[in-house]
C-alpha cells in the first residue's frame, strides 16, 4: 500500500536519519547516501541563522463612543494578521516614507502627528485625549512591533456598510 511506504520513509526519517541524533550505521539505504559514503553526514542539514525581526512602529488608535462602544477595523487579508479585526492602526515607518518622498528635513517630520495622519486617512475626526499609554512590544517570528496607543472620543461616526469597521461592546 502507498501509506504503508510513506510511513515507512517517516519512520526512517525520525528513528535513524535525525537530525539531531543521526545513527547512520544503522540505516538500511546507507550504501545509497551520498553524505553516509563521504563521511560528511554529521553535516547536514544545513541550519540557516535566525533572522533577526525587523522592527516596525505602529500607531494603534483607540477609538470609543458614548455608548462604551469600541471602533474596530478587520484587517487587509493580504498583511500580517489578515482578516483579524483590532483597533484602526498606522505603520509609522510608512508615514514617514511617504512625507520622506516631499520633504526629508528633521523639522517636518517632528511636526507630523500620527492621529494627523489617521484623520487623514479616515477622514474622520476624534476628541483625542491627552492621556500618555506605556509602549506596547510584541514580536511575531519576522517582525517586532512597538505599538503607540492614542485615545479618543468619536460620536459622530457611522461605519459604511460595506466599510471593514464596525462599533462592539467590549
Amino acid at each position: 500500500r502507498p501509506g504503508d511506504f510513506n510511513q515507512a520513509l517517516m519512520d526512517l526519517g525520525t528513528d535513524i536519519e535525525s537530525a539531531k541524533t543521526p545513527k547512520p550505521d544503522q540505516s538500511p539505504i546507507k550504501f545509497f547516501c551520498a553524505a553516509y559514503l563521504n563521511g560528511t553526514y554529521d553535516k547536514y542539514p544545513i541550519k540557516e541563522p535566525k533572522k533577526k525581526p525587523r522592527p516596525i512602529q505602529i500607531e494603534a488608535f483607540v477609538l470609543h463612543n458614548s455608548k462604551g462602544e469600541f471602533l474596530l477595523e478587520k484587517n487587509n487579508q493580504g498583511r500580517l494578521l489578515g482578516g483579524f479585526w483590532s483597533f484602526p492602526i498606522i505603520e509609522t515607518d510608512l508615514v514617514e516614507q511617504q512625507l520622506d518622498l516631499f520633504d526629508n528635513s528633521p523639522q517636518m517630520l517632528e511636526r507630523v502627528s500620527q492621529k494627523a495622519a489617521f484623520e487623514s486617512h479616515y477622514q474622520i475626526t476624534p476628541k483625542w485625549s491627552e492621556q500618555i499609554f506605556p509602549q506596547v512590544k510584541h514580536t511575531f517570528s519576522h517582525q517586532k512591533w512597538t505599538i503607540t496607543l492614542s485615545e479618543g472620543v468619536l460620536d459622530s461616526f457611522t461605519p459604511q456598510t460595506e466599510s471593514e469597521m464596525a462599533w462592539v461592546s467590549l
